[in-house]
């Protein structure tokens, strides 16, 4: 089982790596940021929220987020530095051979992004299943402290860690709901991930200043 320091470290090699890395024509991958983008059946996000499957005061809560993550994007990625990415940074995307990583797979997100997402990714992957436990701060902590120990951002990019995080929840939830009205996805599952979003909404509500406050002091 891989431990968070060994992918904090394993992916600030990578970042590294890929910072070298310049495209000669644009990527084809859509940044996270272009949410209208992000599957061919929502040109529109805010219009596609009308096809969720709940009523319109459940919807409510899951528009106003959108609608918040719409109005940040411009700010976001005028101010922030952007790079290639791998953009799926999960455990589930390792070989491991005698308890050392062998190799990082699934490049298919891979583009040029903002370059803090990439570490934004393995923190709302990593302890998953912990979040909310108060299990969650010792890997959140271990997988930032061993990424800013090889690589380098800036504390602007670490402190919009929350926003990133919010970010990047609501473009998957876009990229489902296009599943879901591409005839991919069924009404329950659909539902799920929405009740994912508002209950990492309120994790994030509740635990930003702390969230932010450990994320500056890994450039200690």
């Amino acid at each position: 089982m891989i431990n968070a320091t060994q992918g904090g470290v394993a992916l600030a090699q990578l970042d590294g790596i890929l910072a070298s890395i310049t495209l000669p024509t644009p990527a084809a991958i859509t940044p996270y940021g272009d949410l209208a983008h992000c599957h061919p059946l929502i040109p529109d996000p805010l219009l596609a929220l009308t096809k969720l499957p709940g009523s319109p005061t459940e919807i409510a809560p899951i528009r106003a987020l959108v609608e918040q993550v719409i109005a940040d994007v411009p700010l976001l990625y005028s101010t922030l530095p952007q790079q290639i990415i791998h953009g799926d940074f999960a455990i589930s995307n390792f070989l491991m051979s005698n308890g050392q990583i062998t190799a990082i797979l699934d490049f298919d997100l891979a583009g040029r992004d903002l370059r803090a997402l990439d570490l934004v990714v393995a923190l709302s992957w990593w302890p998953l299943e912990r979040f909310a436990t108060g299990n969650e701060w010792p890997i959140l902590d271990a997988l930032g402290h061993a990424y800013l120990a090889h690589a380098s951002l800036t504390a602007s990019e670490l402190s919009a860690i929350p926003r990133l995080m919010r970010l990047r929840d609501i473009t998957s939830l876009v990229h489902r709901l296009g599943r879901y009205l591409a005839g991919q996805e069924s009404e329950q599952p659909m539902q799920v991930r929405m009740q994912h979003s508002l209950w990492r909404e309120g994790w994030l509500h509740h635990h930003e200043e702390r969230l932010q406050t450990m994320t500056l002091a890994w450039l200690q």
